[in-house]
């Protein structure tokens, strides 16, 4: 037996009923799966789903890897960290490249570094 559903908006207008009850609801489907005309929706197989989900969560990884790099960069440009020899602070040689040497919290504490 295969799953078979009906959108809403399709089977709504089909029955005739303005009330929305439960109860004329199922009267309602139950006569329209009698009569053979529900209107039914494809539903996908398991092996295209997974394929569907795998790429759903490969796209909110690069959102949230991308947003990671924004927030880096503003964070570098807000401290004056970054450097002018690279286009790309990410990139092949934005890794390589040498860092200056910076001061991190105020003189005097565990947080300053030189």
């Amino acid at each position: 037996m295969h799953p078979k559903t009906c959108p809403r908006r399709l089977r709504q207008p089909m029955l005739g009923s303005v009330n929305k009850t439960d109860k004329l609801a199922a009267r309602g489907v139950n006569k329209l799966q009698h009569t053979g005309t529900l209107p039914t929706v494809w539903i996908p197989p398991g092996e295209i789903r997974d394929k569907r989900e795998l790429c759903r969560t490969r796209m909110l990884l690069v959102r949230q890897r991308t947003q990671l790099k924004q927030r880096l960069q503003a964070t570098f440009a807000k401290y004056g960290l970054g450097t002018d020899e690279v286009t790309d602070p990410f990139g092949a040689r934005g890794a390589g490249a040498q860092r200056p040497e910076t001061t991190w919290g105020p003189k005097g504490t565990d947080l300053h570094h030189r």
